[in-house]
């Protein structure tokens, strides 16, 4: 309750007074431990969070002074790792993004995020993958300059793309495009794409079942998981970041996102030039929305194949 009024206070009009006094006093010292606290509640810590919000949002000298001085997204990052509801993800991709535009210390956001990246939660993922996607892309607000994509994204896209998870595919696949778009993260990208796309060599069966809509987002069902190992029963990696590589092909060749439509047509070209054959229904997009020159291309890459293999 007292976490609760103090945030009402700081959120004030007429709060920055006393928003004054309570840094004066240590408050955001206390906040933060609060925070990163394991012992204490996941509730009061979000309450604590709803706190920091306030501060942060009172104006970018308090937000600056938060990460510099008292490293607050590190414990904004922290608690991200160990909550478990979903309204406190929501809450901590808010505070997250709001702390890293127009931040000096949103490279080192950024790289930590990456690493967040990697996590076996699904959760942590998700939030860290939206996050990411909001800091790279231009902001609304005026005069904040997007975030330049750091190289080892792309390797952690990849590590993504050999799960399972739906919605932490999807996702990785919108940080995906968005790597696409960036010239500092675009060839590895498309490198990436490339040897994903590559069939892999593994003994695989079809699924007999048809799985539910439920087992088919947790990934239960040995139906949603599309190909599996007859051996040990374990969809390969190699399988499942191909399906995800085709998946991300078709929608960024779909997709009309002004950034994307724009740099589409150099995507498709160097794919087609590093000498990947992908199916023909996947490249059709491609050649109509290009020239007619390069849907010659694309065609001419099928005649030498045998109509299984397109």
């Amino acid at each position: 309750m007292a976490l609760q009024a103090l945030a009402v206070f700081l959120g004030a009009a007429s709060g920055h007074r006393f928003l004054l006094e309570f840094l004066d006093t240590g408050g955001l010292q206390m906040t933060l431990q609060m925070m990163s606290d394991e012992n204490v509640a996941e509730v009061d810590r979000v309450r604590a969070l709803q706190l920091l919000a306030s501060i942060a949002n009172s104006g970018f000298t308090y937000k600056q002074m938060m990460c510099t001085d008292f490293a607050g997204e590190e414990a904004v990052l922290g608690f991200m790792c160990e909550a478990k509801c979903e309204s406190s993800h929501e809450l901590i991709r808010s505070v997250l993004i709001g702390l890293g535009r127009g931040n000096t210390k949103v490279g080192e956001m950024q790289s930590k995020l990456i690493r967040c990246l990697r996590s076996d939660k699904a959760l942590v993922q998700r939030t860290a993958s939206q996050v990411l996607r909001q800091l790279l892309s231009p902001a609304a607000v005026e005069g904040v300059t997007p975030l330049p994509p750091d190289p080892a994204l792309v390797t952690a896209i990849n590590a993504i793309f050999g799960g399972n998870n739906v919605y932490v595919m999807y996702e990785a696949q919108e940080l995906a495009m968005t790597a696409l778009v960036e010239v500092g993260t675009r060839p590895l990208m498309i490198e990436s794409m490339v040897k994903m796309l590559q069939p892999p060599n593994f003994a695989y069966e079809r699924p007999v079942e048809t799985p539910e809509d439920e087992s088919l987002f947790s990934g239960a069902s040995v139906a949603a998981k599309s190909y599996f190992s007859a051996a040990d029963a374990v969809p390969p990696e190699a399988a499942l970041q191909q399906a995800a590589a085709c998946r991300l092909t078709w929608s960024f060749i779909k997709n009309k996102e002004e950034r994307r439509l724009a740099v589409r047509p150099h995507v498709c070209e160097q794919m087609v030039e590093s000498g990947i054959v992908i199916s023909r229904p996947l490249l059709t997009p491609a050649s109509l929305s290009l020239s007619p020159d390069f849907g010659l291309r694309i065609s001419s890459l099928f005649h030498p194949l045998p109509i299984g293999h397109v």
